[in-house]
């Protein structure tokens, strides 16, 4: 009699777990999304932050936001012909023309070089908008922006998963 009930007992717990593991399937928890922060564009925060940093006034303001549109504009084409060359370029190793692949690079390191400069005109249109009186948050600024662009910002980690 004492195995009998034992037998009960252990399908008892079994159809138990089971139900269990059968809710927890079908009706998973809701992942509550409330600590992570919305959803910013980096691009838009980098412009309020520099607007702030350098204090801009409404006039330079909307001078440098058609700075920020020109200086996008030049880098996504510079970007596209740069991504362009550099697929040529992985694509054309196998290939046994040497001289071929270093004028591939070489129009790469060009584009490279034009995106350098693009931007250098970019900081230098900036500092021609600015006054006097901002003119010494400007070295700061560009330093951070620099440090922004070369991947020197540090993002938070990653938030695990629950699951």
């Amino acid at each position: 009699m004492k195995n009998l009930t034992i037998l009960k007992i252990s399908i008892g717990v079994l159809i138990v777990l089971n139900i269990a593991l059968m809710l927890f399937i079908l009706f998973p928890k809701k992942q509550n999304h409330t600590h992570f922060p919305p959803p910013h564009s980096p691009q838009i925060d980098m412009n309020q932050h520099a607007i702030n940093q350098l204090e801009l006034n409404k006039e330079q303001e909307e001078k440098f936001m058609e700075l920020v549109t020109t200086h996008q504009q030049a880098m996504r084409e510079a970007n596209e012909e740069q991504k362009q060359l550099l697929d040529n370029y992985f694509l054309a190793l196998h290939q046994a023309n040497p001289n071929f692949s270093e004028e591939l690079l070489n129009q790469i390191m060009q584009q490279q070089k034009i995106k350098i400069e693009v931007t250098k005109q970019h900081f230098e249109a900036l500092k021609q908008i600015l006054n006097e009186e901002q003119l010494p948050n400007y070295q700061e600024f560009v330093k951070n922006a620099v440090q922004q662009m070369l991947g020197g910002a540090k993002k938070p980690p990653h938030q695990p998963r629950e699951f």
